[in-house]
């Protein structure tokens, strides 16, 4: 926020899913597209948008932002299935900026995992093609840094930049009838006449083809980053603390890749996923687990509930109580389909610390 306290982070916006194009390199459109408001917060959003491309494929993604007080991560949960064979010349899984839309360009792209760095290198501006050949994302937690981010046009700027990060929670993909794991690569993009560069996850470069029973199911972190201390004046003392070491560095992203990995060991209850939000089904209204790890607030959901005031969360054993007007801390939602409720908190986790969390 440029460091005058409330302003907005200037937009370095643009980002897309499953973008395809035929072998004559003609875009298939998403079509019969429909969303779906799950959620619509305060603690937690959540909208599923649903369509087809092409013929005979399938695709759900499903986009959440949670509340806490650091810097903003936005979650894409994305499934696409395979009915049809479908030839392609160009298929981007995910790619921030996006090929019709960019809002800034990072002079640094980086790739690593939980065991760190893998490499660095700079960009190349524009030219509506790849600038190198995909590269392999290996690990269990693999991730991508587009910094020293800087504005395309020269016009003066309101508030601070930002530089951007992509962590993968999970992948499992089949893709030209084998398994497949992520890969990256680096496009040059001339968006709005502005030369620039996005980071494009796409499949292993042997691959030209979809098949019947192709698949790809990912969660996807997509983070914004201060690029100085200066930028930052939230209450947050592990973020600051880090950019005054790391800021405008790979290593802000490497950071949030490791110091977010939520570790959970469920007592009670059914885990349901991890991300965007640690999503936990009661067993007749009680839960009870350890998590280690997150940053920011970490937002955990309580299923199965048999009404909306059912029961109180608790962190190692103390009632959690955040409010300011009374019951404004947590939010409640309704499934009509199992005709229950869910009660959806955001807490602070202690750094290097387990903490018990229970609901009853």
């Amino acid at each position: 926020n440029g460091g005058e306290e409330l302003n907005w982070t200037v937009n370095v916006g643009g980002g897309d899913f499953f973008r395809l194009f035929d072998p004559s390199g003609e875009r298939q459109p998403h079509a019969a597209m429909k969303a779906h408001y799950r959620r619509y917060g305060p603690c937690l959003t959540e909208v599923e948008y649903s369509g087809q491309i092409s013929e005979g494929i399938e695709h759900t993604k499903s986009v959440s932002i949670a509340r806490t007080n650091d810097l903003l991560r936005a979650t894409y949960r994305i499934r696409l299935d395979v009915d049809k064979p479908c030839a392609f010349s160009r298929f981007v899984i995910f790619q921030v900026g996006a090929d019709t839309y960019n809002k800034t360009y990072e002079t640094l792209f980086a790739v690593g995992n939980e065991e760190g760095l893998l490499s660095q290198w700079k960009t190349k501006r524009g030219g509506a093609r790849y600038s190198s050949s995909p590269t392999h994302l290996p690990g269990e937690i693999p991730w991508i840094s587009m910094h020293e981010g800087e504005p395309l046009s020269s016009a003066p700027i309101q508030g601070a930049w930002a530089n951007r990060g992509i962590i993968l929670r999970s992948w499992h993909a089949r893709l030209g009838g084998k398994p497949a794991g992520p890969w990256v690569a680096e496009y040059g993009n001339d968006a709005g006449g502005a030369s620039s560069a996005t980071v494009d996850i796409v499949p292993p470069p042997s691959i030209r083809e979809q098949r019947p029973g192709d698949f790809v199911e990912a969660t996807i972190e997509h983070i914004i980053l201060p690029q100085s201390r200066e930028d930052y004046t939230g209450p947050d003392e592990r973020l600051k603390t880090t950019l005054e070491k790391k800021a405008n560095t790979w290593e802000m992203v490497e950071r949030e890749a490791n110091g977010n990995n939520r570790k959970l060991h469920i007592q009670k209850g059914e885990l349901l996923h991890s991300y965007p939000d640690i999503r936990i089904k009661s067993d007749r209204g009680s839960v009870s687990f350890t998590l280690e790890g997150g940053l920011g607030y970490v937002p955990i959901t309580i299923t199965g509930l048999g009404s909306p005031n059912e029961g109180k969360l608790k962190i190692d054993d103390i009632i959690l109580d955040q409010a300011i007007h009374g019951n404004d801390f947590w939010q409640t939602n309704y499934d009509s389909m199992s005709k229950t409720w869910s009660r959806t908190y955001n807490i602070k986790t202690p750094e290097k610390k387990t903490v018990r969390i229970g609901f009853d």
